[in-house]
């Protein structure tokens, strides 16, 4: 079986934002992602972590590709635990 499992670093992703500001989530994920409204933005920016969450979600969706593309991994450690994926860059090795 071919296993692709990555992590990702929600702060990362988030990019310059103060996460504990709550006006801060709201401005970034206004500017970054426009599409996201009502309910789910208000539940997107409720907290640090629905923030994190939310924003790791929508950055992963934009780099389907990348992801898929991933090599796979065939050793027990990294099967369990996935790597530290992060946009553009890659991931990182154990």
């Amino acid at each position: 079986m071919t296993t692709r499992r990555a992590r990702d670093l929600p702060t990362t992703n988030g990019g310059p934002v103060v996460r504990r500001d709550p006006d801060a989530r709201r401005d970034h994920l206004r500017a970054r992602y426009p599409a996201i409204r009502g309910a789910e933005f208000d539940l997107a920016t409720a907290n640090e972590d629905a923030f994190d969450a939310a924003v790791s979600a929508l950055v992963m969706d934009e780099a389907q590709r990348e992801l898929a593309a991933l090599p796979a991994r065939t050793d027990a450690v990294s099967q369990m635990e996935g790597r530290i994926w992060w946009p553009g860059g890659g991931v990182a090795q154990r």
